[in-house]
């Protein structure tokens, strides 16, 4: 089984970032996190990784203020090999310290898959709160949705058919962090759902 941190920080140099993340970490015990939008340079981003509790790091620096991601593992938990590190993604092959259990590629992508990618991909169970995102405007213009997910593959889910995404509470960004668990066990096997291209182009997705 493994665990993964996602969260949108929409900035890491925020004064209370680091006790929000090592909060986290402290309850959910990830084995992997991506940080999306840190919106801080390689030097800051290395301050800033190096008091944090997972040992393992890969850093895509912001440009400017724009941007941003960071890889975390617990090195005794996982291992990551093959990684690749761009100005929006980071992708990297992770094995689990267990030799029974099955690689994968994880994508960290502040960004939507391209159309065909996404013909190909579905969309992870989740529980937890129904919406991800709030722009926390308090007129007219507040608007809420499920813009942040995790998409796997046919060979993820031969791989992991147990896989869920649970939403979290975090009152630091506009986003709220998500834990995807490969858990396997005698459980109910949930439905995973195909990601539509089409959901992106309508008018009420980032409204619903």
């Amino acid at each position: 089984m493994v665990r993964v941190l996602s969260w949108n920080c929409r900035g890491a140099g925020r004064p209370k970032f680091l006790a929000e993340l090592r909060q986290l970490i402290s309850l959910h015990r990830p084995h992997i996190i991506l940080i999306l939008e840190t919106r801080i340079n390689d030097v800051r981003a290395d301050h800033l990784t190096s008091q944090i509790p997972l040992k393992g790091r890969l850093i895509s620096p912001a440009m400017g203020r724009a941007g941003g991601l960071w890889l975390l593992w617990n090195a005794d938990a996982v291992k990551i090999h093959s990684a690749s590190v761009f100005s929006r993604m980071i992708t990297a092959e992770v094995s689990a310290a267990d030799p029974e259990a099955e690689d994968f590629l994880l994508t960290g992508l502040y960004n939507f898959p391209s159309p065909s990618q996404q013909n190909q991909l579905f969309d992870v169970p989740t529980f937890g709160p129904k919406f991800t995102f709030s722009n926390r405007h308090t007129d007219a213009t507040y608007c809420r949705s499920r813009i942040d997910r995790a998409l796997v593959n046919s060979n993820w889910l031969n791989a992991f058919p147990y896989t869920n995404v649970k939403v979290l509470v975090s009152g630091g960004s506009d986003h709220l962090p998500l834990l995807l668990n490969t858990k396997s066990g005698h459980v109910s096997k949930p439905s995973f759902f195909k990601f539509e291209n089409a959901w992106t182009l309508s008018p009420d997705y980032v409204q619903n």
